[in-house]
């Protein structure tokens, strides 16, 4: 059994009766609960050396911020580089739709863009795969991850701590994989949760800081 822990009237936190532990999930979690957090996925189950995959995107102006990882696995080796400042033929490539994890109700949709049969990106729950004329000579690198030749490796993310990017507003982005070797298979997965910047102190915080309260 668990019991709340308040302060001021506030509830901030849930304490284990048996051990007085606290009890909580990663604000990870907690966006997934909110309806916040996405995934969209490719598998190729047919590639050959220097083959490669890529989901292209932009994200949204304003403070909205897109919160991303990266993992992929594949057969016999390969490499995921994440291109900030990437550019496509517009309006090309294949649609991949965009997963909200929470599956009841009114589901949120991504503030991701994708440049479909229209001019200029609107959010419409895809990302694009496998575009025409990609050009990263002006983008910068911002993750790189590597399996080497060996059958059957994967490249996961293991923390959000040290692996999650949190991504520039109003900026093109391109996730390319590149097999190493023939007879090769790839699943590339992009996990990442929406969070709107929040300047302000919620109420149980001393109102006495820079920053506004909450309301």
């Amino acid at each position: 059994m668990s019991s709340s822990a308040a302060t001021a009237g506030v509830a901030v936190g849930v304490i284990d009766s048996l051990t007085n532990a606290a009890i909580g999930i990663s604000y990870a979690h907690h966006e997934a609960h909110e309806g916040e957090s996405f995934v969209t996925t490719v598998i190729d189950m047919s590639m050959n050396d220097g083959d490669t995959i890529v989901l292209v995107f932009k994200t949204a102006a304003g403070t909205n911020r897109v919160h991303m990882l990266l993992e992929f696995s594949t057969l016999v080796g390969g490499e995921l580089v994440l291109w900030e400042g990437a550019t496509w033929t517009a309006q090309s490539g294949a649609e991949m739709p965009i997963i909200n994890r929470k599956r009841e109700g009114s589901m949120t949709s991504s503030t991701l863009l994708a440049d479909q049969a229209q001019a200029g990106f609107v959010a419409a729950d895809v990302v694009h795969i496998n575009p025409t004329g990609l050009n990263i000579g002006a983008a910068t690198s911002i993750q790189d991850s590597v399996a080497w030749g060996i059958k059957n490796q994967s490249a996961a993310a293991t923390s959000r701590d040290t692996d999650e990017i949190v991504l520039n507003p109003d900026t093109q982005y391109a996730a390319v994989f590149t097999a190493f070797g023939g007879s090769n298979k790839a699943h590339v997965v992009m996990d990442w949760y929406e969070h709107t910047d929040s300047n302000c102190w919620p109420p149980y915080l001393s109102t006495s800081r820079a920053r506004p309260m909450c309301r």
